[in-house]
């Protein structure tokens, strides 16, 4: 019996100790810097928390800086590590807070309660150039045809390093990022405190001679098939400012040749069967607000942004969702396109008076050249743009104008300032051009990519999220 009692003994002194070894910098005047990356529109791209006092029974109180493209939003959280425990909540109150650590937790841990499981895995994470034990607890709840994940990572002597949201349901689904990029602990700065802010006017589309969209097709009597393809080509430039697009469809035994015709002016993306922007439909406007809904020749066209953003790639795009409702004596004709800043037309769906069947095109790859041939406007300057979408999670494009044919190169350094990559090294004429970016081998962080062409250099910083 005694031999027990010490094993207990022993086994409660470990743990203490193993407590009293694991701290969290909650100190009054203590902030913390994230910057964050949504597929959702108009969401914050970065927080700043700062502790601003501290409770008697162990809180203390967080007050969060929400950081929006016009504006700032001010709200109030409480952290607290308390018994080895550390509670994150919206009150300063441990019955209702979430433990995102656990100092004794010497296992995985999961608990359920009916649709919702929460769970805390042992792991480990890199930040500021050091690797140290971590733990992430993850929040999964499914159930009336939603779902709901959330992700938090906290390591001691930093505290929270990482979170992450998704979100999804039968009509939309939402996914961001949170990630630590620098923080004020007593005094003394690490890493950064500086934020990449998305840029509202960085909306193109890649409409040069030569570009190419791939699509696979969905035909109306077998959704599952996809032998069907068709390839849509800009083959030239109206004066107008209309792309003259060859779009091939490929079926199994057959081809079909069709033209459209598409352009973007005043940052509206216009789509129509012939040249004519009265008879055109506009299925992107940066611009838009709300959904706007107007009946023009017999026919409801309706725009919206779409209730999530678009993944391509394992990029996120922003995108808007067009519709053409035209109704006839037998049933309706309808066409539904679903438009990526960036990329283009990447889901297009209609049908023909056949009540509830459709045809549908998806995008599967896009090839894109840098410049038109023979364009009378060329850059005055050199000059190199933030890439876009930044933060990324995947693939990113950034692009750049030359005033003088030049040989230029392009390289990717990490914060150490070490090379990990050549994006572009040779010689181009004058014009605008753009890179897409894979960085599917590369670990989230800050990079940094920089053009030189002759005397002329310029760095930009971009951000990998995953």
């Amino acid at each position: 019996m005694k031999k027990i009692y010490f094993s207990y003994l022993v086994i409660i002194l470990l743990q203490l100790n193993m407590s009293a070894q694991t701290s969290f910098p909650l100190e009054i005047g203590n902030r913390w810097y994230y910057q964050v990356c949504s597929s959702q529109r108009n969401f914050y791209y970065g927080a700043i928390k700062e502790i601003t006092s501290s409770l008697s029974n162990g809180f203390k109180e967080v007050t969060s800086k929400y950081l929006y493209e016009d504006s700032i939003t001010t709200k109030k959280e409480y952290w607290g590590f308390i018994n080895g425990k550390f509670y994150i909540n919206t009150s300063p109150d441990t019955t209702y807070s979430k433990i995102i650590y656990n100092s004794t937790l010497r296992n995985d841990s999961c608990v359920s309660n009916g649709p919702l499981q929460s769970c805390i895995y042992l792991t480990s994470y890199s930040i500021f150039d050091v690797s140290d034990s971590a733990q992430e607890y993850s929040e999964l709840y499914i159930g009336h045809g939603f779902s709901y994940i959330q992700k938090i990572v906290s390591m001691p002597n930093v505290a929270i390093t990482k979170i992450s949201n998704s979100s999804g349901s039968t009509a939309s689904n939402s996914r961001d990022s949170t990630y630590l990029v620098g923080m004020y602990r007593n005094g003394v700065l690490i890493g950064d405190t500086t934020f990449i802010i998305p840029r509202k006017d960085t909306t193109f589309f890649p409409l040069n001679i030569g570009s190419k969209w791939y699509y696979q097709i969905s035909l109306p009597y077998d959704y599952n098939s996809f032998d069907e393809e068709v390839i849509r080509e800009v083959i030239s430039i109206l004066d107008t400012g209309f792309r003259e697009i060859k779009a091939t469809y490929f079926f199994i035994d057959s081809a079909i040749v069709k033209k459209e015709y598409w352009a973007f002016q005043n940052n509206k993306f216009y789509i129509s069967d012939s040249p004519d922007f009265d008879d055109a439909n506009i299925c992107y406007d940066r611009s838009l607000k709300i959904t706007n809904c107007v009946y023009k020749n017999s026919a409801t066209h309706c725009l919206s942004w779409s209730s999530s953003s678009y993944n391509f790639k394992g990029s996120d795009y922003l995108a808007q969702d067009f519709s053409y409702v035209l109704g006839t004596s037998d049933g309706s004709i309808q066409k539904y396109y679903t438009v990526a800043n960036t990329l283009g037309p990447v889901k297009i769906m209609y049908n023909t008076n056949e009540g509830s069947y459709y045809t549908i095109e998806r995008l599967k790859e896009i090839k894109t050249v840098s410049t038109d041939s023979g364009t009378s406007v060329l850059p005055t300057v050199i000059e190199l743009l933030q890439n876009y979408p930044n933060p990324f999670n995947g693939t990113t494009t950034l692009s750049y104008s030359l005033s003088i044919k030049t040989k230029i190169t392009i390289h990717l350094f990490n914060v150490l300032g070490e090379k990990v990559k050549t994006l572009l090294d040779s010689e181009k004429e004058p014009g605008a051009y753009f890179i897409n970016v894979d960085a599917a081998n590369l670990p989230s962080g800050i990079y940094f990519y920089q053009l030189r062409a002759g005397e002329f250099v310029e760095t930009k910083k971009m951000v990998l999220l995953r």
